[in-house]
């Protein structure tokens, strides 16, 4: 497609997904022009506007391609991830107009109907890569806790711990001081940082400030969606944490909202912004059945139970104030709380203890909070946390179990998706585990081919391809079996019990 060709498609999908009115045509095309370094000249070209893109990937790549081959001579200073960016952003709204069409629409129809102009414009802007997305690899996988999620994600890159930590201490001294921060509001990028040329966001109030809403790029669930704090401070759980939550279902009630932990090892990938996950999606953990019940003193009217589910889990239903008060009581106790005989020590000149809190309204003043209880603890046996994947695991993911993977969906890394071929030819075509090197992107699923290559005799490749599969999930389940406190054992189950009771004794005093 000639150049000229593809720039008048993209401003045709423009105008066909309302990011641009008929009478910016001009104004668009000369900004593509100049970006370009293309000669000015009256524009006659045919376009068959019967099939409008559903997407600009196409578009974009060809147009990049066109810059690569004939601008030889001129440096490009950006890489294909700003170059999307920045011709995207050509035709997406400034922040100003954005926030005031929202307004408009959140004041005469209704928040859910703003949150949805805001997610279509999202999509149109290439800020959510609905396209990269659709790429992902999904599957099911039974377990005993039911059916888990796994997600092949080609998009998102893996991080160790480690390196989380480290952007932590980093994000005071660089701009934006982090991933979330409003500072990357048409933020160009770096070779480090993603470009956010066409990123936008939208203002709500939770809990008496002011947070903002974006859609995550990434989109590992329906309409995925961050809400992070104006001010670029550390991630916490506490009571107002739990009241602004409330707040938000309360505006969006068709959305659930997560958070993960404060903490390295058991947090998310960002720990210095504060910041919670929200969607469209019914979890695992959802349907996880009920290991016990349990009843408040002085709160009948709560229904309360421990989950069966791999992380310990307490699931509270009610109204608003009574889950707020006991969601108050459950965390300062949890925080307390030590039991060595099965490894859980709250602080060591260091807190180690926090939760997941996640939020559902179930009706009017009707609520479900789930409080999944972690700890970060590590020692010799564990040094990459005792309560997190083991070592043994870290083929497959190495990252935290974060707050999306204890509600029971994987987001694995992108590179599995190339290993797992590899090891399907490796195992069809009889190679000799020994030989893998160890700079081989094989060598750290050494043992894992090992324990594949048995039953390898008469499969061919979609059959291993879906023993692969199981064994991932198999694998996931048991990263969330690490990740649990209280293990399902006679010992695990009596120890949350009495936990259970000792929050009961603080109920009771109120």
């Amino acid at each position: 497609m000639e150049i000229k060709t593809a720039i008048e498609y993209l401003i045709n999908y423009g105008l066909h997904h309302h990011l641009i009115e008929i009478s910016d045509k001009m104004y668009i095309r000369n900004q593509y022009y100049f970006m370009l370094n293309l000669d000015y000249e009256p524009i006659k070209i045919e376009l068959n506007y019967d099939v409008p893109e559903q997407n600009p990937e196409l578009l974009l790549a060809r147009i990049y391609q066109y810059v690569v081959t004939h601008e030889k001579d001129r440096k490009l200073k950006m890489n294909q991830d700003m170059f999307y960016a920045e011709l995207m952003n050509v035709m997406t709204p400034r922040p100003s107009q954005i926030r005031q069409y929202f307004e408009l629409i959140k004041a005469t129809h209704g928040i859910s109907k703003a949150i949805d102009y805001f997610y279509n414009l999202s999509v149109a802007s290439n800020c959510i890569k609905l396209h990269n997305a659709q790429q992902n690899q999904f599957w099911y996988s039974p377990s005993s806790y039911g059916n888990l999620e796994i997600i092949i994600n080609l998009s998102r890159p893996e991080r160790s711990s480690h390196e989380i930590i480290n952007d932590y201490y980093k994000a005071s001294s660089s701009y934006p001081q982090c991933f979330l921060c409003l500072e990357n509001e048409g933020y160009a990028g770096n070779n480090t940082k993603q470009s956010r040329f066409n990123h936008r966001v939208v203002p709500l109030l939770l809990n008496h400030k002011t947070w903002f809403f974006q859609f995550s790029s990434y989109l590992c669930f329906e309409k995925h969606s961050l809400i992070f704090s104006e001010q670029h401070r550390d991630m916490a759980i506490n009571q107002d944490i739990f009241m602004a939550m409330f707040d938000y279902v309360d505006l969006m009630p068709n959305y659930f909202i997560g958070a993960n932990t404060e903490l390295p090892i058991i947090g998310g990938s960002i720990l210095s912004h504060e910041h919670f996950h929200s969607g469209i999606h019914s979890f695992p953990i959802d349907h996880a059945g009920i290991r016990s019940t349990i009843t408040w003193h002085q709160y009948p009217q709560v229904t309360s139970c421990i989950l069966e589910w791999p992380l310990s889990t307490i699931r509270l239903q009610g109204g608003r104030n009574e889950l707020l008060n006991l969601a108050d009581i459950i965390l300062k106790n949890w925080l307390k709380y030590n039991n060595p005989s099965i490894q859980i020590i709250s602080q060591t000149g260091s807190q180690h203890s926090s939760l997941n809190p996640i939020v559902r309204k179930l009706g009017e003043n009707q609520y479900q909070l789930d409080l999944i209880l972690r700890n970060n603890r590590c020692n010799q046996q564990y040094p990459t946390g005792i309560f997190h994947s083991h070592q043994h695991l870290h083929h497959i993911k190495k990252e935290n179990i974060g707050l999306v993977e204890a509600m029971g969906m994987a987001i694995l890394p992108g590179r599995l998706k190339a290993e797992i071929e590899l090891i399907i030819d490796f195992i069809l075509n009889k190679m000799n585990v020994d030989d893998i090197q160890t700079n081989d992107c094989l060598y750290i699923h050494q043992q894992w081919i090992n324990a594949l290559s048995e039953q390898r005799e008469h499969m061919n490749k979609l059959a291993l391809q879906q023993i692969i599969e199981v064994s991932i999930g198999h694998k996931f389940t048991q990263m969330l079996e690490c990740a649990g406190v209280f293990k399902n054992t006679p010992q695990g189950n009596q120890a949350f019990i009495d936990f259970i009771q000792d929050v009961n004794r603080d109920v009771a005093n109120l």
